[in-house]
Parts: structure tokens; sequence; C-alpha cells
């Protein structure tokens, strides 16, 4: 298996803070979910100011069903880059861990720290790319993600990836 491209990055508390941002509020399903919310908080706001009229129990309803909806989104958010970041600290004796991703013809291998063997999985299995401001978020059927840090190629281009995965049917 030849290389074609090979990527480097950290898990630092940075990169899971955008990582989990993505995950947290940037894709469709979270979009809608909040957006549903939005309208149903509305909907509660104007019938507190007696706008529209529904009855006050369901006026209440309306109106602390988003703010909770809101606040589990914000702890998922938070306990997750929390807890990913506090695992990798545990597996990296408490430094965070390097990840190398070579990307070849057949699939993508991912070094974690100063492992020999890499985690693969076949390009055939990579449904789409996401993108975030500092990564390429390769994400699989299977709903696992190989990050590519757009500044970390060692091997190839950020420009000569996108085409590669453009060619392999990989879109965004």
């Amino acid at each position: 298996m030849e290389k074609i491209f090979e990527n480097k990055h950290t898990r630092d508390e940075e990169f899971y803070a955008e990582y989990y941002r993505y995950f947290s509020f940037k894709r469709p399903k979270t979009i809608f979910i909040c957006g549903f919310l939005f309208v149903v908080f509305l909907i509660g706001l104007l019938a507190l100011f007696r706008i529209i009229e529904v009855g006050s129990m369901l006026t209440l309803v309306y109106i602390v069903l988003p703010l909770v909806g809101w606040a589990t989104i914000l702890f998922r958010y938070f306990n997750l880059k929390k807890m990913s970041y506090a695992r990798d600290l545990e597996l990296g004796n408490g430094a965070p861990i390097e990840v190398r991703s070579v990307l070849t013809e057949e699939g993508i291998g991912v070094y974690k720290g100063d492992a020999e063997t890499p985690h693969h999985v076949d390009l055939s299995n990579i449904g789409k790319v996401a993108e975030t401001k500092n990564y390429y978020l390769l994400l699989s059927v299977a709903r696992q993600s190989f990050v590519f840090r757009k500044d970390g190629f060692l091997k190839g281009t950020t420009e000569e990836f996108l085409e590669f995965l453009e060619e392999k049917g990989i879109r965004k």
C-alpha cells in the first residue's frame, strides 16, 4: 500500500472543542431540532404575552421544553468534550495523543501515539466528508470519523486531498 497522503494532528482540548462543536451543533439533525425548539419557544412567548391563546399549563410547557432541550445539548457537548480529552490524557500518560493518518488507494490507516499497527478502514466505507474550521472529518457508514487537520499534511496537500476524495466519490 503506497501512501498517497499522510496527516498528523494532536488530540488536545482545542481539537475536542472543535470536533464536538460540529457533532453537537452543526449537523443537520441538530439544526432541525434546535429550529423546532425555537418555534415551540416562540409559541410559548406569544402565549405568555397573550398574543395567542393557549392554556397556562401548555404555555409553561412551550417555554420550559425548549430550555431543557437546549440545556441538554449544551450539557452533552461539554460532557463529551471533557470525557474524551480526559480519556486521551489517561491513554497518553498525561499528554495529549498524537494521531497520524495515512490514506492509500485502499483505505485509511490511523496510528495513535506510538502504535505500530493502524486502525484501518476501507475507503468504500467512507460515506461523506464534513468540514470544520481546522479539520476534515471523513465519516464512515458505521459512524466512525477519521480526522485530517487542514494544515497537518506531511505528504500531499489539502487541495490534492479534496480532489482525491472527489475522484473516489466521497463528497461534502
